[in-house]
This record gives C-alpha cells, structure tokens and sequence, in this order.
C-alpha cells in the first residue's frame, strides 16, 4: 500500500495493484502448463468395419429332397447322383445352410438297406434332420381323427373327401427324454399323417409359400397319453399351422412306455410342379 502526504487535499492512501496482477498472470500461466499434464489419456482400439457376407435367406425351392428308386439309383432334387459323390455334393449344399433338414423318399419296392446307407451319408454330412417322405395319401385310409375333427380339420365336401394334394409331409425320428422307444413312438404318428399335412394344406390353399419344419413337444405319461403339447421350434412360420399340429398330437394314441418328454419333427413342402 502506497501513501502521499500532504498537498492540497491532505493525505491520501491507494493500493498498489501491480504486484497482485503479476502474481495472477504467473499463477495463470503456471495452471496452463500443467493442465495439459494432467490429463490421462486410455487408449482404445476401435474394431474395424467388415463386411459380411451373410448367405441369402433360404426358398421353397432351396429345399433337398433324396429319393432313392426301386432300381437302385438317386435323385437329390430330381438330379440323378453318383453314390460315392453324394457325401461331398451334400456338404457343399449345407455348408451355408442355417436350417440342415433333409426330406428322404424311398420308392415302395427300394432296397431297405440302400435306404439306411444313404441316411447315414447325410448325416455324415452334417444333416442334423432327415423328414421320411410319404407322398400319395390314399384318401380310403382310415384318418387318425374321429370323424367330427376329421371334418373340422379337412373341411367339408368333395374337396375333403379327395384328401390334401398341395403339400408333402415327412416326419423324423423322435428326440426322447425319459426312455420311452423313439422308434415306436415314429411309427404311430404315421396314421396321422394325413391329418398334419392338413394342417399345412388349409394355410398352402390361401396362396402362402411355406416350406420347414416344425418340432412339437409333447409330455407323454406311462399310459401313452399326450400331455402337455407345445411348439418347440419351427422354421415353417406359421402360427396357424404350428397350432393345428398342436391339437392333433393331442389327439394321438402312442404306445405306453416309461413318461417321457418327446421332440417330433415335422416337415413339410409343397408338392413339386411336374
């Protein structure tokens, strides 16, 4: 603090500010050089952008049929086969296929043998599903249903009396918990597979493209008799067909056994245009 004395107006007394703005400016450059330290820098690596190449979504006319004729020789998709490319030709068909289910024909007088050896070869190939293909349903066949739900499901009239023509229905073995026969249990939905293929019809009828397939739990008891039934999966899409399949496992008669927890595969497909 600075002070003048004397002079007209008597003594005077003000602050010297010059020393408290120094010190600020070097208080001030001071925090701008340190700042810039202080900061602590993580580094982070940014993962670079890549393209996928993501396989195109599956068709109806994607999927694989194998048949195998009364003279021996196969057709994979109505294209004639050499037996010992078939191994190879199939895992290059399935490689990029998210769904690997193989629908398998067999004519009536094919060698039974022949048969097995061409669905070990697929499932050698990766195939994790293969749906038994029956085509030509007698429509004389007794149904599965009685005849009340028979007609709730088929409809009524001469279009009904002529059975499903629009589709194609093929079912594999059962996944099984709890010790009952996966082979046994196949075999009786085998009468019922008119009344499946129904289910697929009335949705095909309405001008849908619909091709997959469709697994069904079921809860069986020791008895044989359908519990608790529920989709357990489906690549076929279709709400209304998922649900018809539901009401006719519960309508099914299966042989009894230990109460066991049963996964049924289902395909279907529209019957091919000749």
């Amino acid at each position: 603090m600075g002070a003048k004395i004397g002079g007209p107006g008597g003594p005077q007394a003000d602050i010297n500010v010059t020393p408290l703005v120094d010190i600020v400016l070097v208080l001030l450059i001071i925090f701008m050089v340190i700042t810039p330290l202080l900061a602590k820098n993580i580094p982070v690596e940014v993962p670079q952008k890549t393209e996928l190449d993501e396989p195109p979504p599956e068709t109806i006319k994607d999927q694989m049929v194998l048949k195998l004729f009364a003279d021996g020789h196969v057709e994979l998709n109505k294209e004639t086969v050499d037996l010992s490319h078939l191994p190879v030709l199939l895992e290059e068909k399935y490689i990029s296929r998210a769904d690997k289910v193989l629908f398998f024909e067999g004519e009536d007088d094919a060698v039974y043998g022949q048969a097995i050896t061409l669905m070990d070869i697929a499932k050698g190939a990766g195939i994790a599903t293969i749906g038994i293909m029956t085509s030509d349903f007698d429509p004389s066949l007794p149904s599965g249903l009685a005849e009340a739900d028979y007609g709730a499901t088929y409809g009524s009239g001469a279009a009904a009396a002529a059975g499903p023509r629009l589709g194609q229905v093929g079912t594999g073995l059962p996944t099984v918990l709890g010790g009952a026969d996966a082979a046994a249990l196949q075999a009786a939905v085998q009468p019922y597979l008119g009344d499946l293929l129904a289910c697929y019809e009335v949705e095909a009828g309405k001008g849908l493209a619909l091709a997959g397939q469709v697994i069904t739990k079921v809860e069986l008891s020791a008895s044989g008799s359908p519990g608790a039934v529920s989709t357990q999966s489906s690549t076929l899409n279709s709400p209304a067909v998922e649900s018809c399949l539901m009401g006719i496992f519960r309508r099914m008669s299966f042989p009894p056994g230990p109460a066991s927890t049963v996964s049924f595969p289902v395909g279907f497909q529209p019957t091919a245009s000749e």
